[in-house]
């Protein structure tokens, strides 16, 4: 039985309410309680255990409210315990937000995706919205148009109690039916006899905590590596198998045939896929740098196409990773020391970003970036830069390519309008020429400034030359032309 020690005697009422303490011998936590309609003036004393008992009897007749950590109740014989055993301990989710996925839809309209059957499919707030047509007989599906073998595939969906739908994966770009006949299906369900969300259909049912929130966006992901497949419920693995069949295919989204689902309206957003093929790498073998990562930047290789950060270039040290004259980081280990320089738009991580090395760096200030008219384009508050640069210096970075071909280069710096290299896999491949001097180390201007081109995708090292005079923020790289391929011919003599 619970046995009560007061900690204050008296109960004092004040306007109806009266408030004390008593603590729990077993817990030795401190509980909270009110007493509502309780005569102004009253005071209770109390001596003995007894009266204690009495004490708390009263406190439920007179409708009593408690706050704070109450005793854990007996469980009903009858209710099936909701605790479960992680059947994957130590089993964290291998992404964060800043990998690096692709969507696979425009968010606006069906594009890039076909219907198999006579599915109701629209694109409302963004998000696919399916919905079954009467007529339909049997399981009907969107399939992406592009296929994906070694893939992660992020999803967020959003389905009613009782519901019955299903991720299609690896169904290859010929085959006409259902993906758990040719490929694989995921299945998103909340009743048991169907199979719980994340049970790969025919093969293996899903365990652990594998009961998604009814009417309310789940996040779902879905990992496929050769033979191995994993799949992850609200970011906690709820499968772990590996299966023979498939291995390349289209990704696929569900509308079932059964009459009880009728009514039902399923939503999907945020598809996104991370290509888990090896990469090729071009870089030399004898480069010890590595791509920047820190607590924020997780993601590996910069991508090309896309925008690469110069504040991002690799990690190795001086003579590896790059070449600065001076020891001191004059930016984030010397200017924003200064109590001025630490911007109130900013915070203790642009203040002193990589402090310890010797690349000089810093970022776009109100005072110093924004508070004239001289700029030609104006940079984001926080844009890290590379400054105080010197002749002959030079950045390295580990760069992805996800196209081979001619890439245009357009940069975002201030001051000189100077000349700059760059070389791939440590072989001269570009010189560039900044268009425009802005006239200051704080005035900026964003212009094409050259090309460049990769022959192959995949890994290459990627070297910045510059000289004196300049601030860099970034570089974008678009690409301009594809780089053909070259199919060898055989030819019959006669």
């Amino acid at each position: 039985m619970l046995q009560i020690e007061l900690t204050s005697i008296a109960l004092n009422t004040s306007d109806n309410v009266v408030a004390n303490k008593y603590r729990t011998k077993d817990q030795q936590h401190l509980i909270f309680f009110e007493i509502n309609s309780v005569k102004k003036n009253t005071t209770m004393k109390i001596n003995n255990i007894k009266v204690i008992y009495l004490a708390f009897l009263l406190l439920v007749i007179t409708n009593f409210r408690v706050s704070g950590q109450q005793p854990t109740l007996a469980k009903d014989k009858k209710t099936p315990s909701t605790e479960k055993i992680n059947p994957f301990p130590n089993q964290d989710y291998p992404f964060d937000k800043r990998s690096s996925f692709t969507p696979i839809y425009n968010h606006q309209n069906l594009g890039g995706w076909k219907m198999q059957g006579k599915g109701l499919w629209t694109v409302e707030q963004g998000a696919f919205v399916g919905r079954r047509d009467p007529s339909e007989k049997e399981d009907s599906w969107l399939f992406s148009s592009a296929e994906w073998d070694d893939f992660a595939l992020e999803l967020e969906f959003y389905a009613p109690a009782k519901c019955n739908s299903g991720i299609g994966i690896r169904m290859p770009k010929d085959s006409v039916g259902s993906p758990d006949v040719h490929g694989y299906e995921v299945q998103i369900s909340d009743l048991p006899q169907r199979k719980l969300t994340g049970s790969l259909l025919h093969h293996v049912e899903s365990r652990g905590d594998n009961r998604h929130l009814p009417n309310q966006w789940n996040q779902l992901t879905i990992i496929c590596e050769g033979d191995h497949i994993q799949v992850y419920l609200n970011r906690q693995k709820i499968l772990d198998e590996h299966v023979q069949g498939s291995k390349k295919g289209r990704i696929g989204l569900q509308l079932p045939k059964d009459v009880e689902f009728a009514k039902q309206v399923i939503r999907f957003r945020n598809l996104r896929v991370k290509d888990l093929r090896p990469l090729k790498s071009s870089i030399p073998a004898t480069y010890q740098g590595r791509p920047f990562v820190d607590t924020l930047h997780t993601a590996g290789p910069q991508v090309i196409p896309g925008k690469l950060e110069c504040a991002y270039y690799d990690l190795g040290g001086e003579g590896v990773a790059y070449h600065d004259f001076e020891v001191e980081n004059r930016g984030s280990g010397g200017l924003n020391v200064a109590p001025n320089h630490q911007r109130p738009h900013a915070t203790s991580y642009e203040w002193a970003f990589r402090k310890e090395e010797s690349v000089d760096l810093s970022y776009a200030k109100d005072f110093a970036d924004f508070n004239h008219t001289n700029n030609y384009y104006t940079p984001e508050v926080n844009q890290f830069y590379v400054g105080w640069t010197e002749d002959n210096e030079w950045l390295n970075y580990t760069v992805e390519v996800k196209v081979a071909g001619t890439y245009k280069i357009d940069a975002l710096y201030a001051n000189n309008d100077a000349s700059i290299t760059f070389d791939v896999d440590q072989k001269p491949a570009s010189t560039c020429k900044l268009p425009l001097n802005t006239g200051n180390f704080h005035a900026w201007n964003k212009a094409e400034i050259g090309t460049i081109t990769f022959s192959e995708p995949g890994l290459h090292l990627l070297t910045f030359h510059y000289n004196k005079g300049n601030n860099f923020a970034y570089f974008e790289f678009t690409l301009a032309e594809k780089r053909p391929i070259h199919q060898n011919r055989f030819f019959l003599k006669i």
